[in-house]
Order: C-alpha cells, then sequence, then structure tokens
C-alpha cells in the first residue's frame, strides 16, 4: 500500500484538478494509510487457538479486503482519467514537442 500512498500523493499535485477530484483522493489515501480490519480478527496471535475466521463465508472474508481494495480502484480510475485527458502521443511526438518547447540558448 506505500506505493499507492506514494502515487496518491503524486496525483494531489495535478494541476488543474477539481476540488472534488482532490477531496477524492486525499480520502483515498486516508484509508490506505488506517490500518487494515485483519488486526481485529485474530487477537492471539498464537496458531494454536482456533480462528473462527476459517468457518465464515466468503462475503465476509471479502468484506475485510474492501477497506483497501476500493480505495485503490477508485485511483486506479482518477489516474487513468488524467491519462486520458493528457492525450495520447507516441514517444517521438512526446520528445519532439519537448525539444520544441524548450528555451533557446
Amino acid at each position: 500500500m506505500t506505493g499507492v500512498c506514494v502515487v496518491a500523493a503524486m496525483l494531489m499535485t495535478v494541476p488543474d484538478c477539481t476540488r472534488l477530484r482532490y477531496v477524492t483522493v486525499l480520502f483515498c489515501l486516508l484509508l490506505l494509510a488506517l490500518p487494515t480490519p485483519f488486526e481485529l480478527m485474530d487477537m492471539e496471535k498464537d496458531p494454536s487457538v482456533f480462528n473462527p475466521g476459517e468457518q465464515w463465508p466468503h462475503y465476509a472474508l471479502y468484506i475485510i479486503v474492501l477497506p483497501k481494495v476500493l480505495p485503490t480502484l477508485a485511483l486506479y480510475v482518477i489516474a487513468m482519467t488524467e491519462v486520458f485527458r493528457g492525450g495520447f502521443r507516441t514517444p517521438r511526438e512526446a520528445i519532439r514537442s519537448a525539444l520544441t518547447k524548450a528555451p533557446a540558448r
């Protein structure tokens, strides 16, 4: 999650970002920085103690993972919209436009 938090921090520096997008990225960053609910499940930390989570239905186990998956998915969608908004160019076109915009010496 550390890498995803770094990407979220970089998304906060995008210019011309709407307030809603900025707040969404900040909220996702906060959710990713919080500890996972796995800590609440295994209080004993002893493998010999019975684990009640093994008998839970699958949807209950998915709920434990969702606090990390949903913010990551939201950040992915936000990042891809920024990529699409920037347009697509071949590497040659990107280099050419960067060289032509460079200040003359």
